[in-house]
């Protein structure tokens, strides 16, 4: 579980379900996006952009293998 609030505060929280203590985490990632205490979703953008990096990356090399002309236009 991730406590959302502004600035990081300490404080002994404990959460529990059916009797079972649940772990208090800084961060998280959700359906690929990653969440932070704070709300603040830079690092996120981040992450996906990265990851949106990777994969054009990765098909433009295998467009280039499979030799398919690939155009694109810049607007």
């Amino acid at each position: 579980m991730c406590v959302f609030e502004k600035k990081k505060v300490n404080r002994n929280i404990t959460f529990y379900i059916n009797n079972e203590l649940v772990e208090v985490v800084d961060n998280f990632t959700y359906l690929g996006v990653n969440f932070n205490y704070n709300i603040n979703l830079s690092s996120a953008v981040k992450i996906l952009h990265d990851q949106a990096l990777r994969v054009n990356k990765s098909l433009l090399v295998l467009f280039d293998k499979l030799s398919l002309d690939i155009k694109l236009d810049h607007y």
